[in-house]
């Protein structure tokens, strides 16, 4: 499920509403992969107003994304959540929720 303030919806609904959201602050992903262990990964605006993206602990490699993650961080600067959830699922992880503020 997905939540922004007391909100709850499902991913697709968020991306849909979501789409081009540039205002928020910190985006928490939370992922799973094929053997259920979960993953999370935090974009946070820095002080020049960029995201930047933390992997909480696990190298960004592991998640074999087919892409950078500076390419990540700057679709992620773009406010276009559905292309960032596409290229997380991409990889051998998939987005299982995501909250943001």
């Amino acid at each position: 499920m997905v939540s922004v303030g007391n909100d709850t919806m499902t991913p697709n609904d968020w991306i849909r509403v979501h789409q081009e959201a540039t205002h928020f602050r910190e985006v928490k992903m939370d992922l799973v992969d094929s053997m259920d262990n979960q993953y999370r990964m935090t974009f946070k605006k820095d002080e020049c107003g960029d995201f930047k993206l933390f992997c909480h602990g696990q190298a960004f490699g592991n998640f074999q994304i087919l892409c950078l993650k500076d390419d990540l961080e700057w679709i992620a600067d773009d406010g276009d959540w559905k292309a960032v959830v596409d290229r997380i699922n991409s990889g051998v992880k998939t987005v299982t929720g995501i909250k943001a503020r």
